[in-house]
């Protein structure tokens, strides 16, 4: 296997699977509940605030459209920056 299959992607669908598995964690009578509970506060807690980086990130990528050489983090996978579309209705 590549290093490269071996990384995590880190992106939103990461996030949604981290909180997931979390979610079942929590429901699962053989762990620590009060552990599981800790862990969760500290992932919700970092879960907000990579939610909000990427409401920046799109918002960003709105400003920057159709600029040249602005490459998105890929966080928000198939978030792309393409050049304006120039037409009469302008």
């Amino acid at each position: 296997m590549s290093t490269q299959n071996n990384q995590k992607k880190n992106d939103i669908a990461d996030l949604r699977d981290i909180l997931f598995n979390q979610l079942k964690d929590l429901d699962d009578p053989t762990k620590d509940l009060v552990k599981e509970l800790q862990k969760a506060e500290a992932k919700i807690g970092i879960g907000n605030i990579l939610v909000q980086s990427a409401k920046v990130e799109i918002d960003a990528m709105k400003v920057m459209k159709g600029m040249t050489g602005i490459k998105p983090s890929g966080f928000i996978p198939g978030a792309l920056i393409e050049p304006k579309k120039l037409s009469n209705a302008e």
